[in-house]
């Protein structure tokens, strides 16, 4: 809460003060109610002519005063938790967005999701609830009890006795509905992941009869999430009779000990009805103070997680002063270059020694079974994951010593796992461009392809894709995406046998657009198929992280190697010439 208090709250202390103030007018007018009913009651004991119709009046003003001051003092805390809110989901997604991918891929998608809902809602509940319950309640409490002492001291101080006794359970119950409140947003984050990835899995599961086993699986998580609360509010729910209690003992002892001393002329009826009135108006803020307990314990769980992922530092970042990636040629120089991903405790080797020369302009194009390296190859080019020994250089440049702003603007990636936004043709084919150009998204249209199935829709370029371009067909998908790559006119590409989805045709005419768009330009190609090998300048093929051979495909075929072998495989297998090496999606090679 410190934290809290420090880095999103301290800011707004003017605003803060003031809804202190109104809190404060909230409290005081409260404590009032309790003084006005004694004098009125004894008043008309007295028969007062004048109390008859003053009484109404100063009620009357009290109340508007009141009023006018919880309307305000609700208008700044809603003001501050508005603001709370849209800056922790802010800096969240920000966080986010320029973490490692390592870091963004070794959790779920729903768990990140989690953050900005629920936890963020518990954030925001405990911190409303503790301006509203620790200080207006706590404050009217205190005017209150103050105005208990002023009407009868004694009476006061055997009311007061019984407090003590409803600390320890309420601590015991918070500190447990805390620990629950962790678990239960694990697991709820564990539950949306289920129902997001069965959703988003729906065609296999038709295709494979698999609601059956769909439902089973997250039955389990629904009766995981249901049975911790249950227990949440098996514990919320001990609050409220445990101060329902304390108070019938309150009253009881209030009206024995009040009797008697009426009985015996220390006190007077209208004390008697002020107390309890005001035993009465403290009923509600203390409800509300017993309940503060448990709405932090869950507000602190969920800050926990959130600062826990705010505190995790991107690796992956420009040195200091580093220098824009200057590309004159795009020549490309691997020297001993190896990596291995992070599984647990255990690092688990992708590369090893990878040492190449690629010159400037050349079409490379890696081969090798799955699990070799050359999707991870791919991902240390742009610095989406770091090399854990050897260096790899564009131009003489080592690609960790310049801005990574500047690396990654100079390269185009094509993958076969296409990523579309819930946007316009246009934006996905522009792609984050400040001013596009409708020119150069139409040439790159007509280059990938796909201008004609584009101008033929009933918005054109306007048409929106929908989630992760669910609205359109592989192909064309993969046609954008080539599109968005020939827009960029990055000097070095990466391509992830771009073609792999098209039809003939179009397959046709997307490899001459990709020759033209490689002339000149280096390019990294992941090949499947054998066109793609016969055109590259040179072919370099992996197997278990490690270069084993390089050469042109006549060179390979006639040196039998592994080359060879995974060659006259696909021939077997497909009676055709290809080299389809498997590539499954996720694959690290």
């Amino acid at each position: 809460m410190k934290r809290l208090w420090r880095d999103y709250l301290a800011g707004s202390l003017t605003r803060i003060l003031a809804a202190l103030f109104l809190i404060f007018i909230v409290a005081g007018t409260t404590s009032l109610y309790p003084l006005l009913i004694q004098w009125a009651y004894d008043g008309f004991a007295a028969r007062s002519a004048d109390v008859i119709w003053l009484a109404p009046i100063a009620a009357t003003l009290v109340t508007l005063v009141k009023s006018a001051a919880m309307y305000g003092q609700a208008a700044l805390v809603n003001g501050l938790m508005t603001d709370l809110e849209s800056r922790l989901r802010s800096e969240l997604y920000d966080h986010l967005i320029e973490a490692d991918l390592a870091e963004t891929t070794r959790v779920q998608t729903a768990v990140h999701t989690a953050r900005f809902t629920t936890d963020i809602t518990y954030v925001l509940n405990a911190v409303e609830r503790f301006v509203k319950n620790s200080l207006r309640d706590g404050l009217t409490m205190l005017a209150l009890v103050g105005t208990m002492f002023w009407i009868d001291w004694k009476l006061a101080l055997a009311t007061l006795v019984l407090a003590p006794v409803a600390i320890f359970p309420i601590a015991t119950i918070g500190t447990r509905l805390r620990k629950i409140a962790g678990a239960t947003q694990a697991r709820i984050g564990d539950m949306t992941a289920v129902v997001q990835e069965s959703l988003g899995a729906a065609r296999v599961a038709k295709t494979y009869n698999l609601e059956g086993w769909l439902k089973a699986r997250a039955a389990g998580r629904f009766d995981e999430v249901r049975a911790l609360r249950v227990a949440a509010l098996n514990a919320k729910a001990r609050v409220q009779p445990t101060l329902e209690a304390l108070g019938g003992l309150a009253v009881a002892a209030v009206v024995g000990f009040a009797g008697w001393r009426i009985v015996a002329g220390e006190a007077t009826l209208g004390s008697f009805t002020a107390f309890i009135s005001a035993l009465i108006f403290a009923a509600q803020p203390l409800n509300g103070l017993g309940q503060l307990h448990n709405v932090l314990q869950e507000g602190l769980a969920a800050l926990k997680r959130l600062f826990d992922t705010l505190d995790t530092p991107a690796t992956i970042v420009s040195a200091p002063g580093a220098p824009a990636l200057a590309v004159s040629s795009g020549a490309i120089r691997f020297e001993g270059a190896g990596f291995s991903y992070a599984r647990g405790a255990a690092a688990v080797p992708a590369l090893a020694d990878v040492t190449l020369e690629i010159p400037s302009g050349a079409t490379v194009a890696f081969v090798g079974p799955s699990g070799a390296g050359k999707s991870t190859l791919f991902q240390l080019m742009p610095r989406l994951y770091d090399l854990t020994s050897g260096t790899i250089h564009i131009d003489g440049q080592e690609i960790r010593s310049v801005d990574l702003v500047s690396l990654r603007a100079a390269i185009g990636v094509v993958s076969q796992d296409v990523l579309l936004f819930d946007d316009t043709i246009a934006a996905n084919i522009a792609l984050a461009d400040a001013a596009p150009d409708p020119a150069r998204i139409a040439a790159a249209a007509k280059a990938a392809a796909i201008h004609e199935f584009i101008a033929g829709l009933p918005e054109g370029y306007a048409t929106r894709v929908g989630e992760r371009g669910a609205r359109l067909s592989g192909g064309e998908r993969q046609r954008i995406s080539i599109a968005r790559a020939l827009y960029k006119n990055a000097p070095i590409l990466l391509l992830d046998e771009a073609t792999s989805a098209l039809d003939a045709e179009s397959e046709g005419l997307v490899q001459a657009a990709l020759a033209a768009l490689s002339k000149n330009r280096t390019t990294l190609v992941i090949a499947h198929r054998l066109a793609t090998v016969l055109e590259a300048d040179l072919i370099v093929v992996l197997e278990d992280g490690r270069v084993v051979e390089t050469g042109t495909h006549t060179r390979l075929l006639a040196a039998g190697g592994l080359y060879a072998q995974l060659h006259a495989r696909q021939f077997r297998e497909v009676g055709a010439p290809s080299l389809a090496v498997e590539h499954p999606v996720g694959d690290e090679g």
